[in-house]
């Protein structure tokens, strides 16, 4: 853990939860670091499960950077394990009290945007923060990149209410969501537990990859509903936006020319195909399986390495990128 002068001076605790993400998660660090002030943010990756260079990684990004990060390394691939092992250990150290920032390791936020959701949460009332997604599709395939462009125009955007990979809570917040059980989407968990009016959604944008592949897009949104359904069990909504129509928001779109035909066809087409592959999971017991997207972690192990060389470059010419 950080010297207690540092952690006292953090205006943040980022969490981080990494299972086998060696490819992505020095990415993800360099982003976060790289314009922070050296004790500006209390870091902790929980590696959890991992056989791959993930631990490795965290030392060596960091080292590059400049900044102190910690490593947990539990043996059980689990998210929902990773993060009440991080509860424990922040406790235990004290740091309780700390606004407290949750980063997927596959996504990018930046220093300056971390700052700001981390602020948001300050006072004394429970809080919920939430940054606004940004999809890259640079990499999927034409069929992915349609179904995205109907997606946007589905409303997500403007209704987003889960953090799908970003989320900042105060003392107060923690306090309100507890020990995280053991659910296949704990975004929706969280967002769950606090009425509209404690989010808050900042102007900030941070970078999720899309699937690469329409298999592994429709694997990833079968995860997606089991998760929602799980949750309409165990957390109902606490409130429901009088206006949400994802199917009248589309149908808009193409009318209105903003989104082809032929996007809207993929988007439905995904959307069946994802609800039956659900419904598959649900009857052979599988709904809650590890199911890692592979296709946007598969960078090459020349690639990450290239990632930690400009990390290192930019810490000796004390360069941001």
């Amino acid at each position: 853990m950080l010297s207690e002068s540092a952690a006292a001076s953090a205006s943040a605790v980022v969490v981080i939860p990494a299972h086998n993400e060696a490819t992505v998660l020095g990415r993800c660090l360099s982003a976060l670091l790289a314009g922070a002030g050296p004790d500006e943010f209390d870091v902790l990756v929980v590696s959890n499960g991992s056989v791959d260079a993930t631990v490795e990684i965290v030392t060596e990004v960091g080292a590059a950077l400049g900044h102190h990060v910690d490593v947990l390394d539990l043996p059980v691939a689990s998210k929902s394990g990773a993060l009440r092992a991080a509860d424990e250990f922040l406790v235990a150290a004290g740091r309780q009290h700390v606004p407290r920032l949750y980063l997927d390791a596959d996504v990018i936020l930046t220093s300056d945007a971390a700052r700001r959701v981390a602020a948001s949460v300050r006072g004394n009332e429970p809080r919920l923060a939430l940054a606004r997604i940004d999809v890259d599709v640079s990499a999927s395939s034409w069929l992915v990149r349609q179904y995205y462009r109907a997606w946007l125009a589905s409303g997500y955007i403007a209704r987003q209410d889960a953090g799908s990979g970003v989320f900042a809570l105060n003392a107060a917040g923690l306090e309100r969501v507890g020990a995280f059980p053991d659910v296949i989407n704990d975004d929706g968990y969280v967002a769950r537990s606090f009425d509209k009016e404690e989010r808050v959604v900042c102007d900030v944008p941070f970078r999720s990859f899309a699937a690469r592949s329409v298999a592994a897009l429709v694997r990833r949104r079968a995860r997606i509903v089991n998760g929602n359904r799980e949750l309409d069990r165990l957390k109902p909504r606490t409130s429901t936006a009088d206006d949400e129509n994802p199917a009248a928001d589309l149908l808009g779109a193409v009318m209105n020319r903003r989104v082809s035909p032929i996007s809207a066809a993929v988007f439905v087409a995904v959307t069946a195909a994802a609800r039956a592959l659900a419904w598959w999971r649900r009857a052979t017991g599988s709904a809650g399986r590890w199911s890692t997207d592979a296709s946007t972690r598969s960078e090459s192990a020349g690639a990450a390495a290239e990632t930690r060389q400009r990390a290192a470059t930019r810490s000796m010419i004390g360069g941001t990128p």
